[in-house]
């Protein structure tokens, strides 16, 4: 029996070897495990997808990249990679070194394209598979006719307007355009009255003694003094025996008063008469023979001698010189220009011009041009003319007499710095003492926005401290500052309105103009103190004095306008503090 059994498992065995029976795994069988075979595979494979396939199939490329191997047909005839979704990204691992390039593989050949499958429906889009080598490029299918070229159709109407854009940013600034014609200068202001007189500044130290002037030239010589009294007339000799009677001679001398005169052949007398006097050897003309000569000044009679006598005196000279020809002797008075002062000279300024070029405040100077200064007197005065301004302490030393400081009117006070200005001659006064500036010396040092101090000083700091300087106007000015802040003290504000344009036609237009402050008593206060007619030419001007509190000194114009048109009128305003 169990031979039997056996035989007909190698009876079976080799029908089945050599039959080779088909199994149906879809009918056949029933939950295939295939773990324990040794391989399997579940898949069709080749290098090239098949043309047809049903949905459900599946093929593996062999040659397609690992990884883009496994294809499904997932309509009629489409097959489709299969990829799986991409996972989370860990987290990335430290970088290898590079391995070395593998050589190139060689490139396979190409399969051949099946036919087109019929496109099946479109499924749902599964997840995104990895992305598969790009197969190959279908045949290009022939290009379609062009179709014709349709009508342009109409313009539409224009889109309403836009916002408008953003400011774009400033352009640059364009070049300054030329500068404009210069105004014409305003008429200048009314001088204001002089400042109170400040106190005396303290004396200055004296200053060093100056370098001794070199010596003046020689004076001309002074005139002769009078003759000296006779002395006392010697005794009488014994006269000696008469002798006889001579010829008349030649006159030996003629004597007036003394001084002997030119001799001529006569001497004639036209009236009176002589005596002889031989005891003093000579003939004497007068007595009751002789009426003499009745000398009168101004009409006084002086006396009655028979000889006058010329002396040169103080400014005069006498020159005689005897006349033959005329039979007299001539006598010319004159004037002595050593201690006369001429016409010409006196007009040149010699006798008080003093004129310093030394280069400094020591000023020194020579008369001389006239007659060199013999000693200084109280009262006298002359003209200084500097080359050189004084800066501070100044002196004066005149032909060598001595160094003389030179003061202020007070005669104690130094000067101060370009009160002596070079070029410019200043009168000085010599008190005895020192030279004297006159009052308000210095003033050509300041212009006419400063003051002059009692003492002489130019005061540096303008005092004006407000102006207004209007042309053209032809209408009333509201209230404006003069002086926005006024320090409490005196001012002086001179005010001048003139019609530069009268009135073309009609009458009866004037000007007014209002100055207005806080008084003393801190009343605000208001002064008109021009009124002027617009219908002519004209002007009106005014000074007013102020006592201010506090507060600004303002001015206003009220233009009365009547029947008047086309007039114009200018305003200046000055404003001053006095203290």
């Amino acid at each position: 029996m169990r031979d039997r059994q056996a035989v007909l498992a190698l009876v079976l065995l080799a029908g089945a070897a050599i039959g080779q029976t088909l199994v149906d795994l879809k009918t056949q069988t029933k939950s295939v495990d295939f773990t324990g075979a040794t391989s399997t595979k579940p898949f069709q494979a080749g290098t090239a997808l098949p043309a047809t396939c049903t949905v459900g199939q599946a093929f593996f490329q062999t040659n397609a990249p690992a990884g883009a191997n496994l294809y499904t047909c997932t309509a009629l005839n489409a097959w489709t990679l299969q990829t799986g979704t991409a996972g989370s990204s860990g987290p990335a691992g430290a970088t290898g070194s590079a391995g070395p390039a593998g050589p190139t593989g060689a490139t396979g050949p190409a399969g051949a394209v099946g036919p087109a499958g019929a496109t099946g429906s479109v499924g749902a889009t599964g997840p995104a598979g990895a992305t598969g080598p790009t197969g190959p490029a279908g045949h290009t299918g022939a290009t379609g006719p062009a179709g014709t070229v349709g009508p342009a159709g109409a313009t539409g109407s224009a889109g309403s307007a836009g916002p408008a854009g953003a400011t774009g940013p400033a352009g640059a600034t364009g070049s300054a355009g030329p500068a404009g014609p210069t105004g014409a200068t305003g008429s200048a202001g009314v001088t204001g009255p002089a400042g109170a007189t400040g106190p005396a500044g303290a004396t200055g130290a004296i200053g060093p003694t100056g370098l001794t002037g070199i010596t003046g030239a020689t004076g001309p010589a002074g005139a002769t003094g009078p003759a000296g009294a006779t002395g006392p007339r010697g005794a009488t000799g014994l006269q000696g025996a008469t002798g006889p009677a001579g010829s008349n001679g030649a006159i030996a001398h003629i004597q007036n008063a003394g001084t002997a005169l030119p001799v001529e052949g006569s001497l004639n007398f036209t009236s009176g008469g002589c005596t002889d006097d031989p005891s003093n050897g000579r003939t004497n003309c007068n007595g009751a023979g002789i009426s003499g000569l009745s000398i009168d000044v101004n009409g006084t009679a002086q006396g009655t001698q028979p000889t006058l006598n010329l002396i040169s005196g103080t400014g005069i000279t006498q020159v005689c010189t005897n006349n033959s020809g005329a039979s007299r002797v001539d006598c010319t008075p004159s004037l002595n220009t050593a201690v006369a002062l001429t016409i010409g000279t006196s007009q040149a300024g010699k006798p008080d011009f003093c004129n310093s070029t030394n280069g400094t405040d020591a000023y020194t100077c020579s008369l001389s041009a006239a007659a060199a200064l013999t000693a200084y007197t109280a009262g006298m005065h002359l003209t200084l003319n500097g080359d050189t301004g004084n800066t501070g302490a100044a002196s004066l030393n005149v032909d060598s007499l001595g160094i003389k400081n030179i003061k202020q009117p007070d005669g104690v006070t130094d000067p101060t710095t370009g009160q002596i200005v070079a070029g410019r001659p200043i009168t000085l006064y010599f008190d005895g003492t020192v030279w004297r500036l006159p009052e308000n010396a210095g003033v050509g040092t300041c212009d006419n926005l400063h003051s002059v101090s009692g003492s002489g000083n130019c005061i540096s700091t303008p005092s004006i401290l407000g102006s207004v300087a209007l042309t053209s106007q032809t209408a009333s000015l509201g209230s404006a500052n003069l002086v926005p802040t006024a320090a409490a003290g005196m001012y002086w504000v001179v005010t001048i309105a003139q019609t530069t344009t009268a009135a073309t036609a009609g009458s009866g237009c004037t000007l007014a103009v209002t100055i207005g402050y806080t008084d003393s008593a801190g009343a605000t206060t208001s002064n008109s103190v021009n009124g002027l007619s617009l219908a002519a030419l004209g002007r009106s001007q005014s000074g007013l004095p102020l006592m201010v509190a506090s507060g600004s000194i303002t001015y206003s114009t009220t233009r009365t306008a009547g029947t008047c048109s086309g007039d114009q009128y200018a305003l200046n305003i000055v404003a001053e503090r006095l203290q």
